[in-house]
């Protein structure tokens, strides 16, 4: 129930249901994972966002 501004009432919740259980499933896996594999991941999400750094090759020449 909301009052005329449409803010919740005393008492009501406008989540009564909680935070979904997937919520704390994603949260555990998480926790299992090594730091190589949070780098990992991290790594993925910023090459998707910003894209792979270039490598640069350079040959030495000797003109002597």
């Amino acid at each position: 129930m909301r009052d005329k501004n449409g803010r919740f009432l005393p008492g009501i919740s406008g989540n009564p249901g909680g935070c979904p259980s997937e919520v704390d499933n994603v949260r555990e896996l998480a926790l299992e994972h090594s730091d190589a594999a949070c780098g990992a991941a991290a790594r993925a999400l910023l090459d998707g966002g910003y894209g792979k750094s270039v490598a640069v090759y350079m040959d030495v020449v000797d003109e002597g």
